[in-house]
């Protein structure tokens, strides 16, 4: 039987599920979904609009269950590397959905590529999905100045709260979004959507 706490996480898992897919979109929609994992969000999205899809996923396990998930759907494409504020070479430490960059003892080497770049290889982009373990940070600065806001339609990002000051480093980012976005609605430190003004 469920107590009240669990009752309430749960609540709280279904209406966070609901928010992370309820965007004005449709089939000619373009979507990046950086750090893929095993695709739950991407999946979901993907059936609710049969819209272009791009997930950036580094680890290989995680990967490969993409590649299984989304076998013959032509309008998903998978790649194989995580996303940075450049491209570079670095160690990831894997860990599930808690795989970082940033946290752990690093036991894996990766590509990653500069978000800049992906943002030039696709004409426009109805939503970004943007849940990096603490690389968040420096990607959306990097579209800041670049001057790729106002490409990006929503914004659906995992802020973390474990990278060094954090709170600070957070406030900075929604400041940088202040300037071209409206916050539709936010849970500090899980999700938070923010919509082209």
């Amino acid at each position: 039987m469920l107590n009240m706490k669990d009752l309430n996480n749960k609540r709280l898992d279904f209406n966070l599920n609901n928010k992370r897919l309820d965007f004005n979109l449709n089939n000619n929609s373009n979507i990046i979904n950086i750090g893929g994992f095993t695709g739950e969000w991407a999946f979901d999205i993907y059936n609710k609009y049969e819209c272009n899809m791009y997930i950036y996923e580094p680890v290989i396990e995680y990967f490969n269950i993409l590649k299984n998930k989304f076998k013959g759907k032509e309008k998903v494409h998978l790649f194989n590397y995580g996303v940075l504020d450049k491209d570079t070479d670095s160690y990831i430490k894997v860990d599930g959905d808690g795989t970082s960059l940033f946290k752990g003892k690093a036991d894996r080497l990766i590509h990653l590529r500069d978000i800049s770049s992906i943002i030039n290889d696709i004409n426009s982009i109805d939503l970004i999905e943007i849940n990096a373990e603490g690389a968040e940070y420096s990607i959306l600065n990097k579209i800041y100045e670049t001057n790729n806001m106002s490409k990006i339609k929503y914004f659906l990002i995992q802020f973390h709260s474990f990278i060094e000051d954090s709170n600070n480093k957070l406030k900075i980012s929604r400041d940088i979004l202040n300037k071209t976005h409206t916050n539709m609605w936010n849970i500090d430190f899980v999700f938070e959507c923010w919509k082209l003004k």
